[in-house]
């Protein structure tokens, strides 16, 4: 736990300290529907040409209280439009990794060295620029989403009673005193727990399509999300 707080100092000061630029309101959302809503879209049109498709929604409708896919993005855009509608904020982008997850993420304790790899392509200056939530919502992904234990098939999914489908990690350690951690963190930077699992949630619904070689696989990333999205809403 005490390495994992050196890790999050390095990291949350990288967050904090990024070079950012003034925008418009309307540049703003523009590139926050773009991230955290149009790209869904595009990515769940995408899936739905794929074969898999009618399988993987036939697992839903039969293994969750949502009648299909359909029915678990709106419940995420109700969420996502609630939220928004609650809450200002700076009209800023910052320079962006694009993909802030522990895989690409290098450190030494010993030595007390980080290394951020793997970033996002740009070839213009204004494509660094990011929505200032993304890195975060994505560093969440692993710490809250279990997103590594998923991706690298440590999971298991199971059929409870009334033919429910349960989705358990194997072999995982316990990691709530860590999404502590990762909380206390985002309190003290005075962001918003909420908004960042939002957020992490259309992380884990737009990459169904890019993982569709492996059906299990994208049928634990909705289970997860509508667990994110049960949280959220109860939060």
């Amino acid at each position: 736990l005490e390495e994992f707080e050196r890790i999050l100092d390095k990291l949350f000061y990288f967050l904090t300290n990024r070079k950012e630029k003034e925008v418009t309101a309307e540049v703003y959302q523009k590139e926050t529907d773009h991230l955290y809503l149009n790209k869904l879209f595009e990515r769940m049109e995408s899936l739905k040409q794929m074969d898999a498709y009618e399988r993987i929604n036939q697992w839903v409708s039969m293994g969750t209280d949502y009648q299909g896919l359909d029915e678990v993005v709106s419940k995420y855009t109700s969420l996502y439009h609630s939220i928004m509608e609650q809450k200002s904020f700076r009209k800023i982008l910052v320079v962006g990794h694009g993909d802030l997850c522990f895989s690409n993420i290098l450190y030494s304790d010993e030595i007390s060295l980080m290394k951020l790899i793997d970033p996002r392509g740009a070839l213009a200056e204004e494509e660094l620029y990011i929505n200032p939530y993304y890195d975060m919502a994505k560093l969440s992904h692993s710490i809250c989403g279990n997103y590594d234990f998923l991706n690298s098939s440590l999971f298991e999914i199971t059929v409870e009673e009334h033919m429910k489908l349960r989705l358990s990690l194997i072999n995982a350690p316990s990691v709530d005193q860590y999404k502590l951690i990762f909380k206390k963190y985002l309190s003290k930077n005075e962001i918003d727990y909420k908004l960042i699992r939002l957020y992490e949630a259309s992380l884990f619904l737009s990459m169904l399509p890019l993982h569709i070689d492996r059906e299990r696989k994208v049928l634990a990333f909705i289970l997860n999300a509508i667990q994110i999205l049960e949280e959220i809403e109860a939060l």
